[in-house]
């Protein structure tokens, strides 16, 4: 396993996690509750952390990760067609329900 990104935050790990499951690429998110324990561990091991379980996903997680690296920070919002759940819109997939935005 090797570590692939480490997140500021749960919401955007987890979106980045679906990504890369949508292609295939084989990923564990960890310390997805660690953001609690903040004062008892270090800062540095309080985020999220995706982890790629296969070694040859790499080049292929990378280029995902760029790309959803690349995304302009957007303050307007977008609504999912499924649940009507408001999203940032720079979101592709819905942060409630999974559907593509």
């Amino acid at each position: 396993m090797r570590l692939l990104y480490e997140s500021a935050d749960l919401v955007e790990a987890t979106l980045l996690k679906i990504e890369l499951e949508q292609d295939d690429i084989d990923v564990i998110l960890f310390n997805r509750y660690a953001q609690g324990a903040s004062g008892e561990l270090p800062v540095s091991h309080n985020g999220p952390q995706i982890w790629l379980k296969k070694e040859e996903q790499w080049d292929k997680a990378n280029k995902i990760l760029r790309k959803f690296d690349s995304r302009v920070d957007n303050s307007s919002v977008i609504f999912c067609p499924a649940c009507h759940e408001q999203n940032p819109a720079n979101f592709t997939i819905c942060w409630k329900c999974n559907h593509e935005l």
